[in-house]
């Protein structure tokens, strides 16, 4: 859904994995909001939410995703920019 550039629908599969207990799902949710990776995608008219992206890399790092913490850690700081 990614490669097609279906964010809704991406969105919604993730968040239902992430939901499941999947770190990964939660990560790759978060990235869908986080203004770097919408950068990376090349999506127009997408705009980025720092906060939904918080919540999700804080959720994908209880699930002890890997980087998650470090990835919100760099959000958190581009946010501030």
């Amino acid at each position: 859904m990614l490669a097609r550039k279906d964010i809704s629908a991406a969105r919604k599969f993730y968040e239902y994995a992430a939901n499941a207990g999947s770190a990964r799902a939660a990560t790759t949710l978060a990235k869908t909001y986080d203004a770097a990776f919408i950068d990376q995608l090349g999506v127009v008219g997408l705009l980025p939410d720092a906060a939904l992206a918080a919540r999700w890399y804080r959720r994908a790092e209880e699930l002890e995703g890997p980087h998650a913490g470090s990835r919100l850690l760099t959000q958190s700081a581009e946010t501030i920019k």
